[in-house]
């Protein structure tokens, strides 16, 4: 099962995108009235714009799969189970023992 590599995965590379939006932002506001050439600020504004659509658009499904591991549902189970009241997936152990079975029994181990 590749689960854990890949949660693992989604889980630096938004705390990456976290890091570069927080190096970047200081970065934008103390030179954006120095006298750059257009295709340097049209550069920095479109890095810019995609780094932060990036981070918003990857937390957000970072976080679905945090929901999806604290319930110990896959997404079809999830996808299944949308719009259909009443029907459930119940593998369920609780919050931690859900992300023991995704991630391992040793939580010094998990990332």
């Amino acid at each position: 099962r590749n689960y854990k590599l890949f949660f693992v995965f989604l889980v630096y590379t938004v705390t990456l995108l976290y890091f570069t939006v927080a190096a970047l932002i200081p970065f934008m506001w103390e030179h954006l009235d120095d006298d750059w050439p257009f295709f340097t600020r049209l550069a920095m504004v479109f890095t810019s714009t995609l780094i932060g659509f990036l981070t918003l658009l990857l937390s957000a499904f970072t976080g679905l799969h945090l929901y999806l591991t604290l319930k110990n549902l896959t997404s079809l189970e999830f996808m299944a189970l949308r719009g259909k009241r009443g029907q459930q997936f119940d593998y369920g152990q609780g919050p931690f023992k859900n992300v023991q079975a995704a991630l391992g029994a040793n939580p010094l181990l998990w990332l």
